[in-house]
């Protein structure tokens, strides 16, 4: 559908599968029915003009970088009566608040995670490429895989001191990894803070 603006899903529909509406990039809204239990990866991934999305009270799946590099979409709503998934701040979370499973890729400048939050989810804020800043609160435990990557714009990153684990590429090119001044010894650094390793040295020392 790379030429559709508007696409309502026909009544009865239980899953919108991987790929569906992959780089349509003149789809602006959806209207996604309540028969709708499951919601594909990457699904809609780089659908630049989306600009509104509403996550239906049955929908108790959502797979990973379904929304990723939607560019234009500033929030995700969620039906209040879903009672897997929830919208806090605009983010897209679990039901009660403390994992983010996806932010909008449209959303920009200062981003401060809510407290209560305690897991950042693989891929959650990838392809964010306004996002200038972000805040993550003592209480997120984990980062996982690629969670911030290809944020493009991101340079500075405020980390919290409850981070235990950090996954497998979860702030590579962003604009902090990118900077020279950001890596000793071939390892990437937050504050103190070790987030990547990025050398071919037989010999790595940690600061």
């Amino acid at each position: 559908f790379p030429y559709t603006t508007l696409f309502r899903s026909p009544e009865g529909l239980k899953t919108i599968p991987t790929y569906m509406f992959l780089d349509c990039k003149s789809l602006k809204e959806i209207k996604i029915p309540e028969s709708v239990t499951k919601i594909g990866s990457q699904a809609f991934e780089y659908c630049h003009s989306l600009t509104e999305l509403i996550i239906p009270a049955n929908v108790d799946t959502i797979e990973t970088a379904a929304f990723s590099g939607c560019t234009s979409l500033e929030s995700i709503y969620v039906d209040p009566k879903n009672t897997v998934f929830s919208s806090v701040n605009g983010l897209l979370c679990n039901a009660d608040g403390t994992a983010i499973i996806c932010a909008p890729a449209g959303i920009s400048g200062h981003v401060v995670i809510p407290e209560g939050v305690r897991v950042i989810e693989e891929g959650a804020f990838s392809n964010c490429i306004y996002m200038e800043e972000v805040t993550i609160p003592n209480s997120v435990e984990q980062i996982k895989d690629v969670a911030f990557c290809q944020s493009e714009s991101l340079a500075k990153i405020h980390m919290g001191k409850g981070v235990k684990d950090i996954g497998r590429q979860a702030f590579d090119f962003t604009a902090h990894y990118n900077d020279p001044k950001n890596r000793e010894n071939g390892l990437l650094y937050i504050d103190d803070c070790l987030v990547g390793f990025h050398t071919d040295e037989r010999d790595v020392f940690i600061k």
